[in-house]
Protein backbone atom coordinates (compact mmCIF):
# COMPACT_ATOMS: atom_id res chain seq x y z
CA UNK A 1 0.00 0.00 0.00
CA UNK A 2 1.29 3.06 -1.09
CA UNK A 3 -1.14 5.28 2.25
CA UNK A 4 -3.65 4.63 4.12
CA UNK A 5 -6.44 7.29 4.54
CA UNK A 6 -8.67 7.13 6.33
CA UNK A 7 -11.86 9.10 6.35
CA UNK A 8 -14.32 10.30 9.56
CA UNK A 9 -16.74 12.66 9.88
CA UNK A 10 -15.77 14.97 11.76
CA UNK A 11 -19.19 15.63 13.36
CA UNK A 12 -18.33 12.41 15.32
CA UNK A 13 -16.34 11.14 17.89
CA UNK A 14 -13.39 8.56 16.49
CA UNK A 15 -14.91 5.21 16.92
CA UNK A 16 -13.08 2.12 18.45
CA UNK A 17 -13.21 1.20 14.66
CA UNK A 18 -11.55 4.11 13.70
CA UNK A 19 -8.74 3.79 16.34
CA UNK A 20 -8.51 0.10 15.33
CA UNK A 21 -8.23 0.60 11.55
CA UNK A 22 -5.59 3.18 12.26
CA UNK A 23 -3.69 0.98 14.49
CA UNK A 24 -3.75 -1.82 12.33
CA UNK A 25 -2.02 0.47 8.66
CA UNK A 26 0.39 1.63 11.38
CA UNK A 27 1.20 -1.99 12.68
CA UNK A 28 1.82 -2.59 9.12
CA UNK A 29 4.35 0.30 8.55
CA UNK A 30 1.36 1.74 6.22
CA UNK A 31 1.89 5.96 5.90
CA UNK A 32 -1.12 6.90 7.20
CA UNK A 33 -3.41 10.44 6.82
CA UNK A 34 -6.02 11.09 8.49
CA UNK A 35 -9.44 13.00 6.64
CA UNK A 36 -12.29 15.12 8.26
CA UNK A 37 -14.94 14.73 6.24
CA UNK A 38 -18.30 16.81 5.82
CA UNK A 39 -16.32 19.85 7.38
CA UNK A 40 -18.88 22.00 5.34
CA UNK A 41 -21.59 20.44 7.91
CA UNK A 42 -19.84 22.48 11.14
CA UNK A 43 -20.16 26.05 11.90
CA UNK A 44 -16.85 28.26 11.30
CA UNK A 45 -16.46 28.74 14.90
CA UNK A 46 -16.56 25.05 15.94
CA UNK A 47 -14.31 24.02 12.78
CA UNK A 48 -11.10 23.63 14.72
CA UNK A 49 -12.67 22.06 17.90
CA UNK A 50 -14.16 19.23 15.68
CA UNK A 51 -10.94 18.97 14.39
CA UNK A 52 -9.14 18.60 17.86
CA UNK A 53 -11.55 16.02 18.50
CA UNK A 54 -11.21 14.17 15.96
CA UNK A 55 -7.08 14.59 16.53
CA UNK A 56 -7.34 13.34 20.39
CA UNK A 57 -9.87 10.83 19.57
CA UNK A 58 -7.23 9.59 17.24
CA UNK A 59 -4.11 10.27 18.79
CA UNK A 60 -3.38 12.29 15.36
CA UNK A 61 -0.03 14.46 15.04
CA UNK A 62 -0.62 17.89 15.38
CA UNK A 63 -1.21 18.83 11.02
CA UNK A 64 -4.12 16.17 10.98
CA UNK A 65 -6.68 15.79 10.33
CA UNK A 66 -6.99 17.18 6.95
CA UNK A 67 -10.15 19.03 6.82
CA UNK A 68 -11.84 18.46 3.92
CA UNK A 69 -15.51 18.83 2.11
CA UNK A 70 -16.50 17.28 -1.37
CA UNK A 71 -19.30 20.57 -1.09
CA UNK A 72 -17.76 23.29 -1.05
CA UNK A 73 -13.78 21.79 -2.87
CA UNK A 74 -12.17 22.82 1.09
CA UNK A 75 -9.10 20.49 1.49
CA UNK A 76 -9.44 18.29 -1.87
CA UNK A 77 -6.90 20.06 -3.45
CA UNK A 78 -4.70 19.16 -0.81
CA UNK A 79 -5.75 15.73 -0.59
CA UNK A 80 -5.02 14.93 -4.20
CA UNK A 81 -1.53 16.13 -3.45
CA UNK A 82 -0.86 13.92 -0.79
CA UNK A 83 -2.20 10.89 -2.74
CA UNK A 84 -0.54 11.69 -5.98
CA UNK A 85 2.94 12.52 -4.03
CA UNK A 86 2.35 8.89 -2.38
CA UNK A 87 1.99 7.17 -5.51
CA UNK A 88 4.66 8.47 -6.72
CA UNK A 89 6.91 7.70 -3.93
CA UNK A 90 5.48 4.58 -4.17
CA UNK A 91 6.49 3.84 -7.49
CA UNK A 92 9.81 4.95 -7.24
CA UNK A 93 10.07 2.12 -4.44
CA UNK A 94 9.15 -0.53 -6.47
CA UNK A 95 11.38 0.66 -9.32
CA UNK A 96 14.23 0.36 -7.10
CA UNK A 97 13.19 -2.82 -5.44
CA UNK A 98 12.66 -4.75 -8.92
CA UNK A 99 15.70 -3.02 -10.96
CA UNK A 100 17.94 -1.34 -9.05
CA UNK A 101 18.78 1.61 -9.87
CA UNK A 102 18.40 0.58 -13.99
CA UNK A 103 22.09 1.01 -14.91
CA UNK A 104 22.22 -2.38 -16.24
CA UNK A 105 20.39 -2.42 -18.33
CA UNK A 106 21.55 0.42 -20.00
CA UNK A 107 24.42 -0.40 -22.57
CA UNK A 108 25.81 -3.01 -19.78
CA UNK A 109 27.67 -5.36 -20.23
CA UNK A 110 24.56 -7.80 -21.04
Amino acid sequence: LALGVLLVDARRVPSDDDRAVLAALYDMGVPLVAVATKIDKINAADVEKSLETVRDGLGLPDNQPLAVSSVTGVGTRELWRILLDACETRVEELCNEVGGDNSEGKGGDG
